[in-house]
């Protein structure tokens, strides 16, 4: 029975794929290169991450095999920055934003043929350039542009002023070989067509082309990325060189002949690889988050304090500790969930994304990094000073999630936008009808309680619009707030369900996912107690015993919790932080005396 809990929750954490696509990503990151080392700075950082890339690219297959099987495109998304968080933005990029533009509208054009191969292979890496200096997330209003020449069957790519150079793309380290997918306006005939994907070589083992500036950026803590700023002047981009796929053409008189009419669809079309890229995005969340909470939670078993009326007492068995740290714990296990929908419906669409199921990727986007983000700097707060050393992996991952809340779209916008989809729909019925108050919290209740918080929101919003008698602008800022406190409540809704929805053979591994969702979900409902207490469908009492039934079922895990961690597909060894292990003491100081015996540098 043990054996087969421990095979239902490792089923559901990762959507029963884990033999398939993830296992062996685990067995490849236990490789010497990815040993922790010390001393190093910014530049070797970033040199060390780009040999670590190349190391998972030669041990998998190939990027076009990679992406004609999304379910391995998410796994790599979660394994690959687990050792070394510049590792995931250097490969998704390549694998998802660069090789996936080629996959979706080059594939079988011979004209980037050799260029696909080159990246393919990685010969060459592939940054993917989007976001412009001035406009951030507003990648429609980006102002590089692409002027076609009919003469010189050409396009020559401008930089026309400092707001519009390509902002944080790969363009640092000008000695690693790199072909970009450039996003830029088109123009022909002075008139603007817009944006379209462009096949840019970069720099060469000579370094940067001519026509081409990269400025460096500032440090940033951890990741020693060579994120850039990068400009284009008068250069040279040969016709066949636009990736317009089946969304657009140029005739041989050099007119413009759009198979998309509308310019916002076809922006949409070239721009394909956001929706799994914002999957992908969760799924690194997540990994962060499940490697915080494990590695804290081996170490509150581990590390000892003094009590009232007792002494040595682990920290793990201190309620307020069990409170942070099992809540945590919970957010993993529901993200999982909710990760795992939207991957499911992405798969069963063959990577057709209707509104509906964009509404839901961009919420659970936003909801899951940002609750991963809140997990994995609370484990750190919660191991006390150990969790500074980057040897202990936790402020790497904050690192991490500080990026991913605003990769692939910023979460406020997001949010914001998915918020706006779901006011203009028809509130959600709801679930419960009846006029008697609900007398227990149990996960089918509180789904009830949250369903009906988002539809009186849903309503009140409605009716604050019809009321306006400002701007449009006033009538949607009015309601921005709630707007946004409507959407996140469908993401927490949505995520609590698909965990509730969840079958296991095992009865014990059912009851943990039972207990895992109430924590989770009496923790929705203590951040809006007030509203729930006075809605009438629920006995005041229970909102008023929330902080001890949360406290309750703690009690109810501690004795689990191993069980539940190791449902990761962890062990300490993966780590190697000194805080997993029970003799973390010897184990620290004794990689303290390594590192300062042996100068620079720990390997």
């Amino acid at each position: 029975m043990e054996l087969q809990t421990k095979k239902d929750l490792l089923g559901f954490i990762y959507n029963r794929a884990y033999d398939l696509d993830h296992k062996n990503l685990q067995v490849l990151l236990r490789d010497n290169i990815f040993k922790y080392q010390s001393g190093l700075n910014m530049a070797e950082l970033g040199k060390l991450s780009y040999k670590r890339s190349e190391f998972i690219h030669s041990k998998i297959e190939s990027p076009l095999e990679v992406l004609a099987n999304p379910s391995r495109l998410f796994a790599l998304a979660e394994w690959a920055g687990l050792l070394d968080v510049s590792c995931f933005s250097i490969i998704m990029v390549h694998y998802n934003l660069t090789m996936g533009t080629f996959y979706d509208h080059a594939l079988h054009n011979q004209a980037t043929a050799a260029e696909l191969e080159e990246l393919n292979n990685l010969k060459s890496f592939g940054p993917y350039m989007a976001t412009e200096l001035g406009y951030g997330n507003n990648v429609a209003a980006l102002k590089t542009e692409a002027i076609y020449d009919h003469d010189e069957k050409c396009f020559f790519l401008n930089t026309p002023d400092c707001l519009a150079q390509k902002y944080m793309s790969y363009s640092g380290f000008s000695d690693i070989p790199k072909i970009a997918v450039v996003m830029a306006r088109l123009k022909i005939k002075e008139k603007d067509h817009g944006v379209f994907p462009f096949v840019v070589r970069l720099c060469d083992e000579n370094g940067l082309r001519d026509g081409i500036q990269a400025i460096p950026c500032p440090e940033k803590p951890v990741q020693g990325l060579d994120n850039g700023l990068t400009s284009f002047h008068n250069l040279r981009v040969e016709r066949d060189h636009a990736l317009m796929g089946e969304i657009a053409a140029i005739s041989e008189d050099g007119e413009f002949v759009a198979n998309i009419k509308n310019v916002r669809a076809r922006f949409l079309k070239s721009m394909s690889r956001i929706m799994p890229g914002r999957l992908c995005v969760s799924s690194a969340a997540l990994g962060a988050g499940k490697a915080s909470c494990y590695i804290a939670l081996k170490f509150a078993q581990y590390r000892l304090s003094n009590a009232p009326g007792a002494s040595d007492t682990a920290i793990i068995h201190f309620r307020p500790f069990q409170r942070a740290l099992f809540v945590n714990l919970s957010k993993v296990y529901a993200m999982s969930a909710l990760t795992n929908d939207g991957k499911t419906k992405f798969l069963d669409g063959d990577g057709k994304v209707d509104n509906n199921l964009t509404t839901q990727i961009n919420i659970t986007k936003a909801i899951v990094t940002w609750e991963m983000a809140d997990v994995v700097s609370n484990c750190r707060e919660r191991v006390g000073a150990q969790g500074i050393f980057s040897i202990n992996k936790i402020t790497e991952y904050i690192s991490l999630l500080q990026g991913l809340v605003t990769a692939e779209g910023d979460n406020q916008v997001l949010i914001a936008t998915a918020a706006g989809q779901l006011v203009n729909q028809s509130p959600a019925a709801l679930i419960h009808t009846g006029d008697e108050h609900l007398s227990e919290l149990s996960v089918e209740n509180i789904i009830t309680l949250l369903n009906a918080r988002e539809s009186h929101l849903h309503k009140s919003i409605s009716e604050n619009k019809i009321n306006s008698a400002g701007s449009f602008f006033d009538e949607w800022n009015d309601n921005a707030n709630d707007s946004i406190k409507l959407a996140r409540l469908r993401g927490h809704r949505l995520a609590l369900q698909a965990q509730a929805k969840w079958q296991c053979e095992s009865s014990v591994a059912q009851s943990h996912l039972e207990t895992l969702g109430r924590l989770f979900g009496l923790s929705l409902l203590k951040e809006d107690s007030a509203w729930y207490c006075s809605c009438g469908l629920v006995q005041r009492d229970l909102i008023h015993g929330l902080d001890r039934e949360i406290d309750r079922l703690c009690l109810l895990l501690e004795p689990h919790i191993n069980t539940l961690i190791d449902a990761f597909g962890y062990d300490e060894a993966l780590f190697d932080a000194p805080i997993c292990f029970p003799d973390y003491g010897e184990q620290f100081t004794a990689r303290s005396e390594r590192m300062n015996s042996e100068g620079k540098r720990y390997e």
